[in-house]
């Protein structure tokens, strides 16, 4: 049974915040490749762009490495938090931070003394060798810089800093665009792209580092004992799994759609898929930033077993995307031919071929975006084979199936619509394994999989905070205890909302009645009342210890020493910009 006065809107709130902050941070690393390769046309050519994108290998493999490590890690760090474990949160925070620097730079290393053999294998020919190599070297050398970024990007977000990834990778993207316009106006031609790429990368990092080192900071990295390096680095990895192998597949999908497209449709065939490569990463900001974005809200619910917020998540996630995806596909099909000539590609046949990719790359990015929700939330409850599929399917698979398929029986650049067609079957893959999971644990429910509880009550309302509000919240949580027979012998639970809400709110709102969240679950004997604000963070734990101590005689103190009285456990986090108390209670009828 589910009560309400504003249902839903903690959720939403802080969804849309997230989204915005991960959106907009994402977009300033994806605005480098899409500003890159823009400036590169124009200033040296469409040779330039087959360059980058066969080159762009290189990039997707340390962007892999960093999503394997920081998203894997900061997943199994959120699940930690809800769990109110902050020493694990620390250690793989620290697990993070190590592999983000080690890795890449034995991967650059190898690279770089097999620089000439890889470029070789990649398909360049004399002279796109000599125009390429310095550049290649440069990306190769910065590459530490660019697997780095995900860890403070990653941790500053289930930090409640998400708003400090904002601003650091936007300045990224503008830094970078700057640099690269500069260098290019200079004659440093390709090897002046790579290198401001790095030095707006090397800045974004040692700022974010500053950030995530803070005295602010409410996550500590925690040294890790021996035998905990092993397990906790292996769960990190597999946890991050699906979203490094999604960085993964589309480095052995850029090599094998160039070289496919190629042997088909010669190099301006593979001019027009740089452009349609170009939009895809340049969207990702959102194709992927929703999922991103999503991925530790889920991740801090489902450690504290709260069904009920993962589907509110999910459903706000879906509903906020399809709003952006639709109107960001709409406005690329319109100016498809004003968006090619961008690029530099002046042949009218050329242009059209162009266009038509863009179009249907754009309506290819809805669906696009569902399925990365959809592996992102995997992810955050511990799917993780599951996520890993699906990401292998719709990053390469099922592309190098369908599109190799279309370009034999019709060589022309509508190969593009295999783009569309493999997300609505990699969805239907998805599906088909949610019903087996749920034939076979009856216990789970939909598509999230989330447990069923038929025997759980549940309330979720909103106060704005004042006193006169509290007491309406008050009401209705007594309306909910009477009309469910909620009635344990010694627990009041319309007491214990009430003083925690009056005291959160007198501490945290005080006169900035921005709303209190109540969430109440009676499972069995089990109550569990939840409470989130935000506002100042106060808390009441440490707080009604000192008071304790001191003996005051507050009638603040007074109430919360009914309360604690009532409980067997009181637990106080900040979680996302959040003040979160959660007061559990043994009851017998």
């Amino acid at each position: 049974m589910k009560n309400s006065i504003a249902d839903g809107k903690y959720v939403q709130n802080t969804l849309i915040k997230h989204e915005m902050a991960t959106i907009v941070a994402v977009l300033g690393v994806t605005i480098s490749t899409f500003g890159n390769t823009l400036l590169a046309g124009r200033f040296i050519g469409k040779s330039a762009l087959a360059a980058m994108n066969i080159l762009s290998s290189f990039t997707f493999l340390y962007a892999m490495i960093g999503c394997l490590v920081s998203v894997g890690a900061a997943s199994k760090a959120a699940v930690a938090l809800g769990k109110h474990d902050y020493d694990m949160a620390g250690k793989y925070e620290k697990v993070a931070f190590a592999l983000s620097i080690i890795i890449p730079t034995i991967i650059s290393t190898i690279c770089l003394i097999n620089l000439r053999w890889f470029m070789s294998f990649l398909g360049f020919d004399s002279e796109l060798y000599l125009m390429s190599v310095a550049y290649g070297k440069v990306v190769l050398v910065g590459g530490i810089f660019n697997t780095l970024m995900y860890f403070p990007f990653n941790f500053l977000r289930i930090d409640g800093r998400a708003k400090y990834s904002m601003w650091i990778f936007s300045l990224m993207g503008v830094l970078d665009l700057i640099l690269v316009y500069v260098l290019l106006s200079l004659g440093f031609g390709l090897t002046g792209v790579a290198m401001g790429n790095v030095l707006s990368m090397m800045i974004a990092d040692f700022i974010g580092l500053a950030f995530i080192f803070s005295k602010k900071s409410n996550i500590r990295m925690v040294k890790l004992g021996k035998k905990e390096i092993v397990p906790i680095t292996g769960s990190a990895l597999y946890a991050g799994s699906a979203s490094g192998l999604n960085n993964l597949c589309k480095v052995f999908r850029t090599i094998w759609l160039n070289s496919l497209v190629l042997r088909f449709l010669g190099t301006d065939g593979v001019s027009v898929l740089a452009i349609g490569c170009a939009i895809i990463n340049f969207a990702s900001a959102a194709v992927t930033g929703f999922g991103m974005a999503m991925y530790p809200l889920v991740g801090v619910l489902y450690g504290e077993h709260d069904s009920d917020g993962q589907k509110k998540v999910m459903n706000g996630s879906l509903k906020n995307s399809s709003v952006v995806m639709i109107s960001l596909g709409i406005v690329l099909c319109i100016f498809a031919e004003n968006v090619a000539r961008a690029f530099g590609i002046t042949e009218p046949e050329l242009i059209g071929q162009a266009a038509l990719m863009i179009r249907l790359v754009a309506i290819s990015l809805i669906p696009a975006t569902y399925m990365n929700e959809y592996i992102y939330y995997y992810t955050a409850i511990g799917e993780n084979v599951a996520a890993m599929t699906f990401t292998v399917l719709h990053s390469f698979i099922l592309v190098v199936l369908m599109i190799s398929a279309h370009l034999r029986i019709d060589a022309s650049t509508w190969y593009g619509v295999e783009f569309i067609f493999v997300e609505f079957v990699d969805f239907a893959i998805l599906w088909g394994y949610s019903k087996y999971k749920r034939a076979k644990d009856h216990n789970l429910k939909t598509i999230l999989l989330t447990p069923k509880r038929s025997d759980e009550i549940f309330f979720s309302a909103v106060s704005s905070g004042t006193y006169d509000d509290n007491m309406a919240l008050v009401e209705k949580v007594e309306d909910f205890c009477r009309d469910n027979k909620v009635s344990f012998k010694g627990i009041r639970i319309p007491m214990v909302v009430e003083e925690i809400s009056i005291l959160m709110a007198n501490h945290c709102l005080k006169e900035d009645y921005t709303g209190i969240d109540v969430k109440i679950s009676v499972l069995r004997n089990t109550i569990i009342v939840r409470t989130r604000c935000g506002g100042e963070m106060f808390n009441p734990v440490t707080w009604f210890a000192h008071e304790e101590e001191i003996d005051s005689d507050s009638e603040e103190l007074f109430g919360m020493r009914m309360v604690d009285k009532m409980a067997t456990d009181i637990r106080y986090t900040q979680l996302f910009g959040l003040n979160n108390v959660i007061v559990t209670m043994e009851g017998h009828s």
